[in-house]
């Protein structure tokens, strides 16, 4: 889908980026292990990545992070996303421990 007005990029040292403007972005559902969620990502140039997922992100599912495994525990997101599988009727201690996601496995593409 277009944009309503292209979105400059920037480098962290401030220079405008080579890969230009963001003019389109996608909808779709993101899935890593049992976490889902639909998400909206802006389409650039991102190098060999895939994906970039920023602070703001991070900060509201508040993923716990072991940096040197490369993996990522879903273990404190808010209720709505699916990836605490369980009502308020299953206590914390009867919740399953929640899997590590290998930095390689990102997105499951599907429409959302």
């Amino acid at each position: 889908m277009k944009v309503a007005h292209p979105i400059p990029i920037y480098g962290a040292d401030g220079t405008p980026s080579a890969s230009g403007t963001i003019s389109e972005y996608v909808e779709m559902e993101m899935q890593v292990n049992d976490h889902k969620e639909c998400i909206t990502l802006a389409i650039t140039d991102l190098g060999k990545e895939d994906i970039f997922l920023g602070h703001e992100w991070l900060q509201y599912h508040d993923p716990s992070i072991n940096w040197k495994q490369k993996h990522l525990y879903f273990d404190h997101c808010p209720k709505h996303c699916n990836a605490r599988l369980y009502d308020d009727i299953v206590k914390p201690e009867d919740e399953p421990k929640p899997e590590p996601i290998d930095g390689d496995e990102v997105i499951d593409k599907k429409n959302c």
